[in-house]
């Protein structure tokens, strides 16, 4: 279980940001309202996550806070 991240942001998708931690690239899921307080491409982050795992998929989500 991936129960949060810490590391740089590489860039931004309309719905998610991807952070690089040690090398590798996790894409998180954001809710809109905490993405555009996330900080700036290069900026260090630290994200609460949920990995939702379907058949065909795996989705991880971050949040800024663990509630």
């Amino acid at each position: 279980m991936i129960a949060a991240l810490r590391g740089e942001i590489l860039y931004y998708t309309e719905a998610s940001v991807v952070v690089d931690t040690g090398g590798v690239g996790y894409e998180v899921f954001v809710p809109q309202s905490q993405l555009n307080e996330l900080g700036s491409v290069g900026d260090d982050i630290f994200l609460y996550t949920h990995l939702q795992v379907k058949e065909d998929d795996m989705t991880l989500f971050g949040f800024t806070d663990r509630e």
